[in-house]
């Protein structure tokens, strides 16, 4: 076992109706950093959420819980981390933010 077969699980979120969503980090050998995603449990299911080929990580819960937000840095090598908003039914994240830094 090496460390780049370790998973880190993150940021637990519960939902109503059995639903759990969490962030899984793992080591990605061949660029030598950390990729995360978010994974959703609901009846003993587990799908994963959103695409990992990034760093999606540190979500937030609407008041309602029907849309969760979180950082992403989708877009490339350089891409700086922006704020994506997502349904908690699923479906494409929609970038919020813009920022250069």
């Amino acid at each position: 076992m090496t460390l780049f077969s370790f998973k880190r699980i993150l940021d637990v979120k519960i939902l109503p109706e059995k639903t759990l969503l969490f962030e899984e980090q793992k080591m990605k050998q061949s660029e030598n950093k950390y990729n995360s995603a978010i994974f959703k449990i609901k009846d003993q299911d587990t799908v994963q959420f959103t695409s990992g080929l990034s760093q999606d990580k540190n979500m937030k819960l609407s008041p309602n819980k029907d849309k969760i937000a979180f950082l992403s840095t989708r877009g490339g090598e350089k891409a700086k981390p922006q704020i994506f908003i997502m349904p908690i039914d699923g479906g494409e994240a929609i970038r919020f933010t813009n920022m250069k830094n």
